[in-house]
Protein backbone atom coordinates (compact mmCIF):
# COMPACT_ATOMS: atom_id res chain seq x y z
CA UNK A 1 0.00 0.00 0.00
CA UNK A 2 1.21 3.43 -0.68
CA UNK A 3 0.35 5.08 2.99
CA UNK A 4 -1.20 8.50 3.32
CA UNK A 5 -2.01 10.70 5.52
CA UNK A 6 -5.79 11.27 5.80
CA UNK A 7 -5.78 15.02 4.57
CA UNK A 8 -3.38 13.60 1.67
CA UNK A 9 -5.64 10.61 0.99
CA UNK A 10 -8.55 12.58 0.86
CA UNK A 11 -6.74 15.04 -2.13
CA UNK A 12 -5.53 12.03 -4.11
CA UNK A 13 -9.05 10.16 -4.21
CA UNK A 14 -11.99 11.42 -6.25
CA UNK A 15 -14.93 10.28 -3.95
CA UNK A 16 -17.56 12.82 -4.64
CA UNK A 17 -20.86 11.27 -4.96
CA UNK A 18 -22.21 12.91 -8.33
CA UNK A 19 -25.75 12.97 -9.65
CA UNK A 20 -24.97 11.21 -12.77
CA UNK A 21 -22.93 7.58 -14.17
CA UNK A 22 -19.38 7.77 -15.18
CA UNK A 23 -18.07 5.88 -18.17
CA UNK A 24 -16.26 2.19 -17.40
CA UNK A 25 -12.92 3.22 -17.83
CA UNK A 26 -13.39 5.80 -15.04
CA UNK A 27 -14.90 2.95 -12.91
CA UNK A 28 -12.04 1.18 -13.41
CA UNK A 29 -9.53 3.80 -12.31
CA UNK A 30 -11.55 4.46 -9.43
CA UNK A 31 -10.93 0.41 -8.80
CA UNK A 32 -7.21 0.95 -9.01
CA UNK A 33 -7.09 3.96 -6.42
CA UNK A 34 -8.73 1.83 -4.08
CA UNK A 35 -6.85 -1.42 -4.46
CA UNK A 36 -3.87 0.74 -4.42
CA UNK A 37 -4.46 2.86 -1.35
CA UNK A 38 -5.95 0.36 0.38
CA UNK A 39 -3.94 -1.90 2.84
CA UNK A 40 -3.00 -5.40 1.80
CA UNK A 41 -3.98 -8.00 4.52
CA UNK A 42 -3.11 -10.82 2.71
CA UNK A 43 0.34 -9.76 2.59
CA UNK A 44 3.22 -12.08 4.26
CA UNK A 45 4.95 -8.68 5.56
CA UNK A 46 0.96 -7.65 7.54
CA UNK A 47 1.83 -8.36 11.33
CA UNK A 48 -1.50 -6.27 12.33
CA UNK A 49 -4.09 -7.87 14.36
CA UNK A 50 -7.80 -9.89 13.23
CA UNK A 51 -6.74 -11.00 9.83
CA UNK A 52 -4.95 -14.28 8.75
CA UNK A 53 -4.18 -13.99 5.30
CA UNK A 54 -5.68 -14.63 2.00
CA UNK A 55 -7.42 -18.21 1.55
CA UNK A 56 -7.80 -18.53 -1.98
CA UNK A 57 -10.84 -21.34 -1.66
CA UNK A 58 -12.52 -18.68 0.93
CA UNK A 59 -12.07 -15.91 -2.05
CA UNK A 60 -14.08 -18.26 -4.73
CA UNK A 61 -16.73 -19.16 -2.21
CA UNK A 62 -17.13 -15.28 -1.55
CA UNK A 63 -17.50 -14.31 -5.38
CA UNK A 64 -20.13 -17.45 -5.42
CA UNK A 65 -22.34 -15.48 -2.69
CA UNK A 66 -21.97 -12.77 -3.97
CA UNK A 67 -23.13 -13.42 -7.64
CA UNK A 68 -25.99 -15.40 -6.01
CA UNK A 69 -26.65 -12.17 -4.14
CA UNK A 70 -29.16 -14.21 -1.48
CA UNK A 71 -29.32 -14.23 2.29
CA UNK A 72 -30.27 -17.14 4.48
CA UNK A 73 -33.56 -15.38 5.93
CA UNK A 74 -35.55 -18.60 4.51
CA UNK A 75 -35.31 -21.66 3.04
CA UNK A 76 -37.29 -21.12 -0.05
CA UNK A 77 -34.66 -18.17 -0.53
CA UNK A 78 -31.36 -20.30 0.05
CA UNK A 79 -32.13 -23.99 0.32
CA UNK A 80 -28.46 -24.66 0.11
CA UNK A 81 -27.06 -21.98 2.38
CA UNK A 82 -29.72 -22.65 4.93
CA UNK A 83 -28.40 -26.55 5.14
CA UNK A 84 -25.13 -25.49 4.95
CA UNK A 85 -25.77 -23.15 8.33
CA UNK A 86 -27.31 -26.15 9.76
CA UNK A 87 -24.56 -28.60 9.20
CA UNK A 88 -21.88 -26.02 10.51
CA UNK A 89 -24.09 -25.02 13.66
CA UNK A 90 -24.46 -28.80 14.77
CA UNK A 91 -20.15 -29.36 14.27
CA UNK A 92 -19.51 -26.39 16.69
CA UNK A 93 -21.88 -27.61 19.24
CA UNK A 94 -20.62 -31.12 19.29
CA UNK A 95 -17.27 -29.15 19.93
CA UNK A 96 -18.32 -27.86 22.68
CA UNK A 97 -20.33 -31.24 23.66
CA UNK A 98 -23.77 -29.87 23.30
CA UNK A 99 -25.80 -32.61 21.35
CA UNK A 100 -29.35 -30.33 21.09
CA UNK A 101 -29.45 -26.92 20.75
CA UNK A 102 -29.85 -23.90 18.22
CA UNK A 103 -27.40 -21.14 17.30
CA UNK A 104 -26.64 -18.09 14.61
CA UNK A 105 -23.47 -16.41 13.22
CA UNK A 106 -22.43 -13.43 14.25
CA UNK A 107 -20.63 -10.10 12.49
CA UNK A 108 -18.34 -9.77 15.00
CA UNK A 109 -16.95 -10.38 18.69
CA UNK A 110 -18.83 -7.40 19.86
CA UNK A 111 -22.33 -8.43 19.18
CA UNK A 112 -21.25 -12.04 19.84
CA UNK A 113 -21.09 -10.69 23.59
CA UNK A 114 -23.89 -8.93 23.81
CA UNK A 115 -25.94 -11.77 22.33
CA UNK A 116 -24.68 -13.96 25.38
CA UNK A 117 -25.11 -10.57 27.68
CA UNK A 118 -28.88 -11.06 26.37
CA UNK A 119 -29.47 -14.79 26.73
CA UNK A 120 -27.17 -14.99 30.02
CA UNK A 121 -30.05 -12.57 30.88
CA UNK A 122 -32.82 -14.35 29.71
CA UNK A 123 -32.01 -17.37 30.97
CA UNK A 124 -31.99 -15.95 34.60
CA UNK A 125 -35.08 -14.06 33.92
CA UNK A 126 -37.27 -14.72 31.67
CA UNK A 127 -39.69 -12.70 31.89
CA UNK A 128 -37.33 -9.76 30.60
CA UNK A 129 -38.46 -10.34 26.89
CA UNK A 130 -41.78 -8.76 27.68
CA UNK A 131 -41.32 -6.57 30.82
CA UNK A 132 -37.97 -5.08 30.39
CA UNK A 133 -35.20 -4.27 32.97
CA UNK A 134 -37.11 -2.07 35.10
CA UNK A 135 -39.03 -5.39 36.47
CA UNK A 136 -35.64 -6.82 37.15
CA UNK A 137 -33.54 -6.26 39.99
CA UNK A 138 -30.01 -4.46 39.62
CA UNK A 139 -28.23 -7.03 37.65
CA UNK A 140 -23.73 -7.42 37.37
CA UNK A 141 -21.82 -9.27 34.72
CA UNK A 142 -17.88 -9.84 35.32
CA UNK A 143 -15.23 -9.67 33.05
CA UNK A 144 -11.67 -9.55 33.27
CA UNK A 145 -9.56 -6.25 32.87
CA UNK A 146 -8.30 -7.37 30.08
CA UNK A 147 -11.02 -7.95 28.33
CA UNK A 148 -12.73 -6.49 25.25
CA UNK A 149 -14.40 -3.35 25.69
CA UNK A 150 -17.71 -4.53 23.77
CA UNK A 151 -18.67 -6.29 27.58
CA UNK A 152 -19.26 -2.81 28.92
CA UNK A 153 -20.56 -1.65 25.20
CA UNK A 154 -23.23 -4.74 25.51
CA UNK A 155 -24.73 -3.49 29.32
CA UNK A 156 -25.10 -0.14 27.80
CA UNK A 157 -26.76 -1.28 25.00
CA UNK A 158 -29.38 -3.88 26.85
CA UNK A 159 -30.16 -1.21 29.89
CA UNK A 160 -28.32 -3.01 32.03
CA UNK A 161 -25.77 -0.07 32.47
CA UNK A 162 -21.78 -0.66 32.17
CA UNK A 163 -21.36 0.45 35.61
CA UNK A 164 -22.83 -2.84 36.91
CA UNK A 165 -19.90 -4.73 34.63
CA UNK A 166 -17.42 -5.67 37.55
CA UNK A 167 -14.15 -5.78 35.62
CA UNK A 168 -11.97 -8.43 37.54
CA UNK A 169 -8.26 -8.27 38.07
CA UNK A 170 -5.80 -9.37 35.24
CA UNK A 171 -2.35 -11.52 36.56
CA UNK A 172 0.99 -10.12 34.77
CA UNK A 173 0.15 -12.48 31.84
CA UNK A 174 -3.08 -11.13 31.37
CA UNK A 175 -5.28 -14.26 32.58
CA UNK A 176 -8.06 -13.26 34.82
CA UNK A 177 -7.64 -13.90 38.90
CA UNK A 178 -10.05 -16.84 39.88
CA UNK A 179 -9.84 -15.08 43.30
CA UNK A 180 -10.52 -11.55 42.48
CA UNK A 181 -13.70 -12.80 40.32
CA UNK A 182 -15.25 -14.27 43.51
CA UNK A 183 -14.38 -11.32 45.64
CA UNK A 184 -16.13 -9.25 43.27
CA UNK A 185 -18.71 -11.31 43.50
CA UNK A 186 -19.07 -11.22 46.75
CA UNK A 187 -19.09 -7.18 46.27
CA UNK A 188 -22.20 -7.18 43.76
CA UNK A 189 -24.03 -9.83 46.18
CA UNK A 190 -23.63 -7.09 49.00
CA UNK A 191 -24.93 -4.17 47.29
CA UNK A 192 -27.61 -6.06 46.44
CA UNK A 193 -26.81 -7.20 42.69
CA UNK A 194 -27.68 -10.36 41.18
CA UNK A 195 -24.86 -11.74 39.37
CA UNK A 196 -26.23 -12.96 35.89
CA UNK A 197 -23.01 -13.54 33.56
CA UNK A 198 -19.21 -14.40 33.89
CA UNK A 199 -17.57 -13.56 30.72
CA UNK A 200 -14.52 -15.24 29.94
CA UNK A 201 -11.59 -14.46 27.23
CA UNK A 202 -9.98 -17.18 25.26
CA UNK A 203 -7.32 -14.65 23.66
CA UNK A 204 -7.20 -11.23 24.78
CA UNK A 205 -6.66 -7.95 22.03
CA UNK A 206 -3.60 -7.00 23.61
CA UNK A 207 -1.68 -10.15 25.08
CA UNK A 208 -3.65 -12.95 23.86
CA UNK A 209 -4.46 -14.01 27.22
CA UNK A 210 -6.60 -17.35 27.50
CA UNK A 211 -8.74 -16.72 30.98
CA UNK A 212 -8.69 -20.39 33.43
CA UNK A 213 -12.38 -20.95 32.67
CA UNK A 214 -12.34 -24.58 34.98
CA UNK A 215 -10.95 -22.51 37.55
CA UNK A 216 -13.92 -19.88 37.33
CA UNK A 217 -16.46 -22.15 36.73
CA UNK A 218 -15.57 -23.19 40.25
CA UNK A 219 -15.45 -19.72 41.74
Amino acid sequence: AVWKDPAELQAALDLELRSGGEPSKKLLEHCRDVIRYSVKTGHPRFFNQLFSGLDRHALAGRMITEALNTNIATYEIAPVFVLMEEVVLKKLRELVGWQIGDGTFCPGGSISNMYAMNLARYHLFPESKQKGNGALPTLAAFASEESHYSMTKGAAFLGIGSDNVFLVQADDRGKMIPADLEKQINEAKSKGAIPFLVSATCGTTVLGAFDPIPEIGRA
